[in-house]
């Protein structure tokens, strides 16, 4: 009974509180899923559909989050949110790079 205790116990933790997301920035540390929740909560970030060029001949429209350290327009920011195209199995996660999301460090 002892040894069937802890199994339980884990297996009710994981469906009372399912696993966050893992964010990453471009350098593949991970993000504070808590952290990226409150900004996207906030009135001063939002959610944003922008399109990565990916290749010079393609257009693919990403979602993208992307967090600030000062101010909603600022180009400072702190990491990215992992989204995840149909056309992906895992996430990837992008950098800025003038006006265009380029692919980052993709997670395979």
């Amino acid at each position: 009974m002892k040894i069937v205790l802890p199994h339980l116990a884990i297996a009710l933790l994981s469906v009372v509180a399912p696993a966050l997301a893992v964010m990453y920035d471009c350098f593949g540390t991970i993000i504070d899923g808590d952290v990226v929740k409150r900004a996207e909560a906030s009135h001063d970030y939002a959610s944003t559909s922008k399109v990565a060029l990916i290749k010079e001949d393609s257009k693919i429209p990403y979602t993208y989050f992307d967090i600030h350290t000062t101010g909603q327009y600022s180009e400072r920011y702190t990491g990215f949110a992992c989204f995840v195209d149909t056309a992906m199995t895992k996430p990837d996660v992008r950098k800025h790079h003038e006006e265009t999301w380029w692919p980052c460090n993709r997670l395979t």
